[in-house]
């Protein structure tokens, strides 16, 4: 369920002035019963990709995500039955820590979520069948300290959960150091996964889905949009592919060769047997779901928050390491 502006009122006689206020008054008192009703009715709301153009931004033209596949995914469910759910994504980098945008840690109207509002959901892709092991509180949340909700500005933040998660039900993703920007040339191949609207003002997917975009050169990206912050943002597009409400704070992922294996072909007749050099790849995050200008428009590359920028990284490494709050969210 998504909450819209409500319409602009224009002056009326003092009758007429009256008796509106009568009726908004009634329909104020009934606004709490029939907003959770609807939340009841109509599940989670898709916590939005944060939007700078005034549309709302699942990842488009995504595919099912196998089973066993990317398990490093998070779903981050949001809010309670009164106010309603909501939805993001994120990324397991710890067994204890899970990365996500720092925009997801209150609601619409920018009340804060509690730390018992939070339930993260582990190792499925179907987020609803998760087994009870695969299911975690959160024990701690951490915002970036320099975090800026009228820029979107470093907007990344860290959830520690209330049980340490085994590797069998969730491998860590390892995430890019601070400067190491090969991933991030203009035409890498990169990834986006998450459980968001699959079109612009659509529905939101109960499988994990994901979609493979290229990374859009840092020029080509500001001259899209005024609202990226080179230092910080990175943006990545593919035709018909994007990622959209309910996916912010989910992972964008490259592929690193990590080694090489060695592979012997079939031998032909008359022919000596060949070996060939398999690379060995595994996935490594370079950014965080942040921002864009509706689902998939071609005009606009999706935004995210560039785990490489020095303040940024340093955030993450700290907390992770050290264990101690750099800024904890109220």
């Amino acid at each position: 369920m998504e909450t819209g502006e409500r319409p602009r009122r224009w002056r009326v006689g003092l009758l007429a002035l009256a008796a509106l206020l009568v009726l908004a008054l009634a329909a104020e008192a009934l606004l709490p019963a029939a907003s959770a009703v609807a939340a009841e009715r109509e599940g989670e709301r898709a916590r939005p990709r944060r939007d700078r153009g005034g549309v709302n931004t699942e990842v488009v033209g995504g595919k099912p995500v196998p089973q066993g596949r990317f398990t490093f995914m998070a779903f981050v469910r949001m809010g309670n039955p009164e106010d309603g759910f909501y939805r993001c994504g994120g990324s397991v980098i710890d067994e204890l820590y899970v990365l996500t945008a720092a925009h997801c840690l209150d609601d619409e109207d920018g009340r804060p979520f509690a730390l018992d509002e939070f339930t993260i959901y582990l190792g499925n892709v179907a987020w609803r069948n998760a087994a009870p092991a695969n299911v975690r509180g959160v024990a701690e949340i951490y915002a970036h300290p320099d975090w800026n909700a009228a820029t979107n500005e470093n907007d990344v933040a860290l959830l520690k959960l209330s049980a340490p998660v085994p590797e069998d039900v969730a491998k860590p993703l390892p995430f890019v150091a601070a400067g190491e920007t090969q991933f991030e040339r203009a035409g890498q191949f990169s990834t986006v996964a998450g459980w968001g609207r699959t079109s612009e003002d659509g529905q939101s997917s109960d499988r994990l889905l994901a979609a493979n975009l290229h990374v859009v050169a840092d020029a080509a990206c500001a001259a899209a949009d005024s609202d990226f912050v080179q230092a910080v943002m990175l943006c990545a597009k593919e035709r018909g592919r994007d990622s959209c409400q309910g996916d912010s704070g989910g992972p964008l992922f490259a592929r690193e060769v990590i080694g090489h294996d060695v592979k012997r072909l079939k031998k032909k007749k008359g022919e000596k047997r060949k070996k060939v050099r398999i690379p060995i790849y595994r996935d490594i995050q370079i950014g965080i779901v942040s921002f864009g200008r509706g689902c998939a428009d071609p005009r606009y590359p999706g935004i995210y928050t560039r785990v490489s920028a020095p303040g940024i990284n340093a955030f993450i490494v700290h907390v992770v390491g050290s264990q101690t709050p750099v800024q904890e969210a109220a």
